[in-house]
């Protein structure tokens, strides 16, 4: 079409006999070669080599190990890279084109490819608030609404609270022969009294 363009009534051209599936491969290898590609255009060019893979590959298992020993060694990425990449093309086309924006990190991208395309579309709209912990916390759930969501990016963050004591604090409270299990069997055992002695007699603590 561009030799048209240009005027031209004749192309240099080598015609190779292949098979669907071979031209395909010999396809994706020539189009990956590029310097620069965008996120999707990378994620519809491994599942078409998989796709390709497949049809000449036995079972299942070797599907697998063609997918990380071959898409990722002939293309410098890792098998695991390879199947973060061919998810993406389970994004709706409005996600899938914020991946190729840099909207989306490859890694929310991916977890999000795990939700169907209705919860996908909900998504969309509350995107730059969502993080991973929403998205696998919304893959647990059976029925997911708007009101989900929003009150999943709505709810404050939970503080964690990690209390550790050295060695050197709790060797004044204990004798040197009691193990690190006695130690914190009578640790429990007196926090459970102060809890029920804070039911009796509730106070205040600063």
């Amino acid at each position: 079409h561009a030799s048209k363009l240009a005027g031209l009534k004749t192309i240099p051209a080598i015609i190779k006999e292949m098979t669907d599936d071979e031209a395909t491969i010999f396809m994706v290898d020539a189009n990956v070669q590029r310097e620069e590609i965008l996120p999707s255009e990378r994620a519809f060019s491994l599942k078409m080599k998989m796709d390709a893979l497949r049809h000449q590959g036995t079972s299942r298992h070797d599907v697998e190990k063609l997918s990380s020993e071959i898409l990722g060694q002939e293309n410098g990425m890792t098998g695991r890279s390879v199947q973060r990449y061919i998810r993406l093309t389970e994004l709706i086309t409005e996600l899938l084109d914020l991946v190729d924006n840099k909207k989306i990190s490859l890694t929310i991208a991916y977890e999000i490819s795990f939700l169907n395309k209705d919860v996908q579309s909900l998504i969309l709209k509350y995107i730059n608030k969502i993080t991973i912990n929403h998205v696998k916390a919304l893959k647990g759930l059976d029925n997911v609404t708007e009101d989900t969501i929003l009150e999943m990016i709505t709810e404050p963050v939970k503080k964690s609270c990690n209390i550790s004591f050295s060695q050197k604090s709790l060797d004044k409270y204990f004798p040197k022969e009691y193990t690190k299990e006695q130690r914190q069997s009578i640790i429990i055992e007196l926090l459970e009294q102060w809890k029920e002695k804070q039911l009796v007699e509730p106070s205040s603590i600063s």
